[in-house]
């Protein structure tokens, strides 16, 4: 499920680019720097950060309000063989992200850096049903990872001295 970090394209770099400005937008406003930019056929659709802190919802984390917000668009768009669906994050998506990924038929998520806090991978999962097999999503890692990471770094620094 998981594929490593490979020769990622000029777009990639550009829509992970796009995903790590909405990070420093959401650590800017006091939420943790996640940000997404979601992709149909190679056309950017929408982009969004993390609120979860200025929202005061635990839900409000930047893959999932992507998803809802173009759920209808991901849903009933005919979604042929022509239509591919794309996920950049700035930080591996959690579990509940992903599996909204999955439900709403995302083709492909690409992540910057691990989350060995929350994020799906540290739970091995792989399709367990058929219908799991034909809606799992490529997976692959490591695009841009190290602004991921000073982003989350700093993040983590200044919530412990609030503390």
């Amino acid at each position: 499920m998981l594929a490593p970090a490979n020769t990622f394209s000029t777009r990639d770099r550009d829509m992970m680019s796009r995903a790590l400005s909405e990070a420093r937008s959401a650590e800017l406003a006091g939420d943790f720097p996640a940000g997404a930019v979601l992709v149909l056929d190679g056309l950017t659709i929408g982009v969004g950060r993390s609120s979860t802190l200025t929202s005061s919802t635990w839900r409000a984390h930047a893959e999932l309000t992507l998803i809802l917000e173009h759920a209808r668009l991901l849903t009933t768009n005919g979604r042929g063989d022509r239509n591919k669906v794309e996920l950049f994050s700035s930080v591996e998506p959690c579990l509940m992200c992903f599996g909204a990924a999955v439900f709403h038929r995302i083709d492909r998520i690409v992540y910057a850096a691990p989350d060995a806090t929350t994020g799906f991978s540290a739970l091995n999962l792989r399709p367990t049903t058929e219908w799991y097999s034909r809606a799992w999503p490529s997976v692959e890692s490591g695009l841009l990872s190290d602004e991921s990471v000073v982003l989350i770094q700093r993040y983590e620094n200044q919530r412990r001295h609030r503390s």
